[in-house]
Order: C-alpha cells, then structure tokens, then sequence
C-alpha cells in the first residue's frame, strides 16, 4: 500500500467560526491527529481549515510541494510517512487502505490536503504510518 499524497495548495483561506476536536491516540511514540469538523465554510478545503487551526496556535504543521510532511513536530523520516484516513466516504477510498479509529473504519483520502473540501461533522485522521 504505497502511495504519496498529491496534492496543489490551497491559496485561499476562508475566516470561519471552528469547533474543533483533538484526541490523541498512542500509535508508537506519534500521537494521531485527529479533526472533526464543525462550522466549515462552503467549499472550504481541509488544508484551509488546519491553516486556520495553526493560526489559532491548536494545531502545527508543515506542507512542502503539496504533501503534508510534518505535524505538531513529527516530520516524515526515511519509510514513515504522515497518511489521511477520513469517515467521509465520498471522498475516501477504503481499496487504498484503511484505519480503525473509535470503533470506525476510515477509508484512506481520495484527494490530498488542498483539495479535499471538508464536511461538517466529518472526521480526518492523521496518522503516522511506516511502510
């Protein structure tokens, strides 16, 4: 199951009103990061809504050529690899993989960071995965 995200950054940020929620899940020593969204804006991407999180000082993350490559201090390193699993099943291909989070299983994002448009009350899961 090896892949890269591909991805175009958004250059847009929409000011939204966030509601948010981070839980933590022991994976290793790299803890998930996991969005729920609420009170997105319409058409807002999922790079646009953490780029408002970081703003917020909740959330920290890296993006170079289009890829997520490090979050909250963890960087990609050698076959380790920060992947996005999500409840959205329109935008998830679960053939690609999965990952089991509070008893779901998230199919992994069919589109990269910039142009995945977030729901309201959906979930994203950032997890740190070696291949």
């Amino acid at each position: 199951m090896k892949r890269k995200l591909s991805v175009l950054l958004a250059s847009l940020l929409c000011m939204v009103t966030l509601c948010f929620a981070f839980v933590g899940c022991q994976k290793g020593d790299v803890d998930d990061v996991v969005i729920t969204v609420e009170n997105a804006s319409q058409d807002q991407t999922l790079l646009s809504y953490m780029q408002a999180l970081q703003e917020e000082g909740t959330l920290l993350f890296t993006v170079s050529d289009g890829m997520v490559i490090k979050i909250n201090g963890t960087a990609n390193a050698g076959a380790s690899y920060w992947m996005l699993y999500t409840t959205d099943t329109e935008n998830a291909n679960t053939s690609w993989g999965t990952y089991e989070y509070n008893g779901e299983t998230l199919g992994s994002a069919a589109l990269g960071v910039g142009e995945l448009v977030v729901k309201n009350g959906a979930t994203y899961v950032w997890t740190y995965q070696t291949f």
